[in-house]
């Protein structure tokens, strides 16, 4: 044990920070008194550095009273440290984000610790901020310290390509299916149902043995006895006997007695994850050899598995999260069109929804006002990211140039004490105007609902933790905890769970938080309701449990066309259930999630049972009541599941389990068999459930479409064109003839939300603009009453990796649709890797409602830049000049940082310097010379570029985008016109000195580096400015141009001098004397 964990082990944490930790005395010397439910708690400073101060608190009280005195030291510390112990317990509550840079918004973790024990994470946290002894870190430093996550991308990245390797090698071994889909299917649920037993097994809950399955077959091979089991093989005489009779049933009913001791004292785990499979019920002859077991186990072995979910800096530490990961990995390497979503789009995406139903919910059924916290203390509300380096004073250089313009000391990188990774001073200045405004919104009482909040990107989870922390009456308990348990939430395309995942845990949050509360008002109320609340709850030996298994089973809910996904999704949501228990006897039964996450394609099939009665006139009423009745009586049989399944009798689970699965397989066959009939499905009907999957929503979730629909909605649908979808064909939305199978899925996704409910969907960019996603966006437009729309670029950092290639558009929608629609946009977001922790935490939306152009969703800046297009977007556009004749501007039809265009294209050359024709290049023609040249003027301007930033797909140039640049040539006076052609004239000079040479197909491309010539189409913006009245605006058209202008360097192999010319001139001056004339 290390002397800091003999410090904590003492109590004495003054010691440990001045001693050992090298910290600073406390600056406050007075203790803060705070008062919880009558409770006076003393908090005292024992150590601080540079504001950064460690509290202790000598008592032990609920999680909702640490809150509210954490809430309180707040006020007093704004970066604090706190720590509660009472002699054996203590309860460090140390503020993390979920990143290796440490920075971003820092929820509270509490790390418990049992006095005298070694706890290595906290060990490891401590020895994060220890200060050297010639060390003077800022207080970014420590901060970062503080919070940072340990990294798990090394250990993810490696475990997962063994992973394949043995996952791969398990497909090869196995014998008995003839179909490779098969065998990979069975491969992925053996190493599912492997892993979690590895977990099971590093908990001490198989038979007590650590090292379990290596233990039973070396057993079965003879080592360690006397070599006469050997005629047992591992998989098929131990694994599948443990599997389904020991994990998979109550009472271990094994006949073979050796086998029975072998696998000795295990627990009922249910789950469905262990019972038959489909597979192994229709091939009873699989066996697999008892070497590849062998192999998988030396992988496993090599690796320490434990599902504590707060990991260490181990680099060989497998946990939950770790696995979380290689599942996303593993199904998305597998489906085409899916991509790995990252926690931070996950939670941005899940707050964005669940908690405005459950906080609008919540305000009507009871009367509290959420909005009041947010008046009264709105610093509580914001983000950490948009409040960074707020205190500190602009230098005097950007002071000097904050009433003129140009302003060139904005232009450069923030220093690090004022601005977040990557952000100029232009973004600073509009992250601090963003907080302010904020603030002011926030204290007048403007965020007044739920659709104000998401507008300014208020942390709701906090504020519904704060709300949850201030009820004052029973009902109102009891009333949230109704509330959350009625929340149906669903991925329709859920893959291995992410987004299911990241409502649970936001569920978690707000279901303890509610319990809190419950005990707390149980002191002194004797409401029968909340004594029947806790009641039931207190009839489980853990409560997070408890909550997880109440959550999973009532809010959750999936649907994916891969099995292995949903399997695998299952897999991850009992893992966590599990990390909640470290004693085997207050292990229960796993919920069986068989019946909320299932596999089928949400594009086939009837969403309602109107959708089939209004098909066709063949469907019989007497079969659609027929149908209703069953739907109904499928939802009852689920209640009744359900409930049952929360009281744990596994004889009287199973009984309904088989009346639920006999049931809904009845209703489906009577409706599969009609659907097929009636919509003259021409393949038979085996082969189309077979290669179609069809999934009718009113059947499958009878008592969701009961009430109208899913309460949230979340995902990420797949990404695929239309024509190469050859499995499957799908018909009836009005998005189909969108190219992309991602505009149906979200049509389908807003049908199946309630009108009252949430829906957010991450999508390409491609969904914003153009004519081929229209009737996309005319149906979302129609469907939702307010859109909220985020966009994401690729470069030089991206949501997915940037090798993918997607360029990423969020949409948030809520209300029916019925009182017309809001359209709140963002920015098209580019930024490096090291903000990406702020990202979200400093989005800002702006009313896009003024700015509707022909082209889509325009993404804005902020309100000056919609400003400035409402001024001019109205007006004629460049096309007014653009019309058949000899004269053109080039452009090349790719870009990023800078509008590629010219009069004759830029020099190219094949790999021998041979002069060759450019590629990619595009053309518009202008009736005259001068008018080309004014063209060439006015899309090399900064207003050009930052038009095709607002409009355009972040990558593709066209001649339409070009054209259509909103600025009206007609009004500009003669002497404007002169001076834009002078400088288009002087643009061109002054190509040569600004070209680029890049090989690419095997050529010399060369391009002019426009972003070099600022100086000139600087001139030209203040021309066009000057005439058409938006000279106020520029500074915000030079901040447009900084937020897309983020550039990472050339690439490599670039040439900044032209090649041939360099070849020739080389050669020139290699001739003897008198050869060059």
């Amino acid at each position: 044990m290390t002397t800091r964990l003999d410090y904590v082990n003492r109590g004495d944490i003054r010691g440990l920070f001045l001693e050992e930790l090298g910290w600073n005395r406390p600056d406050i010397t007075v203790p803060v008194n705070v008062e919880v439910d009558g409770t006076t708690h003393e908090a005292r400073q024992v150590a601080g550095y540079k504001g950064v101060r460690v509290w202790q608190i000598n008592s032990m009280p609920d999680n909702r009273a640490q809150r509210l005195i954490d809430a309180e030291l707040r006020r007093v510390s704004d970066e604090r440290l706190v720590i509660f112990s009472d002699g054996h317990v203590q309860a460090w509550r140390w503020p993390q984000v979920g990143n290796t840079q440490g920075s971003g918004q820092a929820r509270l973790v509490t790390h418990n610790h049992a006095v005298g024990s070694d706890n290595a994470a906290l060990d490891q946290r401590l020895a994060m901020i220890e200060i050297g002894f010639n060390e003077s870190p800022s207080v970014p430093e420590v901060l970062r310290r503080m919070r940072s996550a340990f990294d798990a991308d090394k250990i993810t990245n490696e475990f997962y390509k063994k992973f394949l390797k043995q996952h791969d090698a398990l497909v090869r071994a196995i014998y008995g299916l003839d179909v490779e889909g098969d065998r990979k299917w069975y491969s992925a649920l053996l190493m599912n149902r492997l892993m979690f037993t590895y977990f099971m097994q590093r908990k001490g809950f198989m038979d007590n043995d650590r090292d379990y399955l290596r233990t039973r077959l070396n057993t079965l091979h003879g080592q360690g006895g006397d070599g006469s089991h050997k005629q047992y093989t591992f998989y098929r005489d131990f694994l599948l006997p443990m599997f389904h009779d020991g994990l998979g049933a109550p009472g271990l009913h094994v006949s073979d007695p050796f086998i029975k001791s072998l696998i000795g004292d295990i627990p009922f785990i249910n789950g469905g994850i262990f019972a038959v499979h489909e597979l192994e019920a229709a091939h009873s002859n699989i066996s697999i050899p008892d070497a590849v077991f062998e192999s998988i186990f030396d992988l496993f072995d090599s690796y320490q598995w434990h599902l504590d979910e707060r990991p260490t800096s181990n680099q060989n530490e497998i946990n939950p999260d770790v696995l979380g990961y290689i599942f996303e990995q593993f199904i998305n390497q597998k489906e085409q069109g899916a991509y790995y979503t990252k926690d931070d789009v996950t939670h941005y995406m899940t707050s964005s929804t669940l908690l405005p139903v459950f906080l609008e919910r919540l305000q009507a059924r009871t009367g509290i006002n959420p909005w009041d916290y947010v008046a009264q203390e709105p610093g509580a509300f914001v983000w950490d990211s948009l409040v960074y380096g707020l205190t500190e004073p602009m230098p005097d250089s950007v002071e000097e140039q904050r009433h003129v313009f140009p302003r060139p000391a904005w232009n450069g990188r923030a220093p690090d004490t004022h601005g977040l990774p990557g952000e100029t001073i232009w973004e600073v200045e509009q992250r601090r105007a963003n907080y302010t405004r904020v603030l002011e919104h926030a204290k007048t009482g403007t965020i007044n609902n739920v659709d104000e909040a998401v507008t300014w990107n208020i942390d709701l989870e906090s504020l519904a933790t704060a709300v949850i922390d201030g009820m004052d009456s029973p009902g109102n308990v009891v009333a949230a905890w109704r509330i959350l348990t009625d929340l149906k939430i669903i991925d329709p395309t859920c893959g291995s769970g992410a987004f299911l995942f990241a409502a649970l845990k936001i569920l978690l949050e707000l279901y303890d938080a509610v319990l809190d509360a419950a005990r707390a008002h149980a002191v002194t109320s004797s409401d029968p309701e909340l004594r029947a609340l806790l009641a039931e709850v207190d009839k489980h030996a853990n409560q997070t449990y408890f909550i997880l298994k109440h959550a999973t089973l009532n809010n959750i809910y999936g649907v994916d066309l891969m099995k292995e996904a949903t399997e695998i999704a299952r897999l991850r949501l009992f893992l966590k259930l599990v990390s909640a228990i470290d004693d085997r006897e207050h292990l229960e039964p796993l919920p069986d999630l068989d019946f909320n996450i299932k596999s089928g394609n949400m594009l086939v099939g009837a969403r309602t049972v109107e959708e089939i009665q209004d098909t066709t006139d063949l469907f019989a009423e007497q079969t659609i009541e027929a149908v209703v009745e069953k739907a109904s009586a499928v939802s009852a049989a689920y209640r009744e599941f359900r409930n049952i399944q929360e009281s744990g009798d596994p004889t009287a689970v199973k009984s309904a389990r088989d009346a639920l699965a006999a049931l809904l397989s009845e209703v489906r066959g009577i409706v599969n068999e009609h659907y097929h009939s009636v919509r003259g499905i021409r393949m038979s009907l085996p082969t189309w459930l077979r290669t179609h999957s069809p999934f009718h929503w009113f059947i499958e979730y009878p008592e969701v479409f009961a009430e109208g629909g899913f309460d949230v909605l979340i995902g990420n649908p797949p990404y695929v064109n239309r024509n190469k979808i050859k499995a499957y064909s799908f018909s009836g939305f009005v998005t189909d003839g969108t190219p992309d199978i991602y505009a149906p899925c979200t049509e389908r996704a807003a049908q199946i939300t309630r009108p009252d409910g949430r829906m957010t969907l991450i999508v390409p960019i491609s969904a914003q603009f153009g004519a081929d996603f229209t009737d996309l966006r005319k149906f979302l437009e129609g469907r939702f009453t307010h859109l909220w729309v985020s966009t994401f670029s690729r470069n030089p950092a991206a949501l997915f990796s940037a090798g993918l290639g997607v360029r990423s558009t969020i949409v948030v929608g809520a209300g029916d649709g019925t009182e017309g629609n809001t359209l709140h946009v963002t920015k098209t977001h580019r930024w490096f890797d090291d903000y990406r922790p702020a990202l979200f935490e400093t989005l800002s939306y702006v009313n896009a409602n003024a700015v509707r152009p022909h082209a889509g969703w325009i993404r804005l800046v902020d309100d000056n830049v919609a400003n400035l297009y409402a001024r001019t977007v109205p007006k004629q556009r460049l096309s007014q000049i653009a019309a058949r004749g000899g004269s053109t501007i080039g452009f090349k039809t790719t870009a990023l940082y800078w509008l590629s265009v010219f009069l004759n294209d830029p020099p190219a050359y094949e790999l021998d310097y041979t002069p060759t024709a450019q590629t990619k290049v595009g053309r518009i023609a202008f009736a005259t010379e001068n008018d080309a040249k004014i063209g060439l003027a006015i899309t090399a301007s900064k207003y050009g570029l930052v038009w095709w930033y607002c409009t355009g797909d972040d990558f593709d140039v066209t001649g339409e985008i070009l054209r259509n640049i909103p600025i009206n040539v007609g009004a500009l006076s003669a002497d404007a016109k002169r001076r834009l052609i002078e400088l288009a004239d002087e643009l061109v000079a002054d190509f040569g000195n600004h070209v680029a040479f890049t090989k690419y197909a095997g050529k010399w491309m060369g391009n002019y580096v426009h972003s070099e010539m600022r100086d000139i189409t600087d001139r030209i913006d203040a021309v066009l400015a000057e005439e058409l009245g938006y000279a106020d605006l520029l500074p915000a058209l030079e901040h447009a141009y900084y937020c897309a202008y983020k550039p990472t360097g050339e690439r490599p192999g670039t040439l900044r001098h032209d090649p041939a010319k360099a070849r020739a001139n080389a050669a020139a001056t290699s001739l003897p004397s008198g050869e060059g004339a």
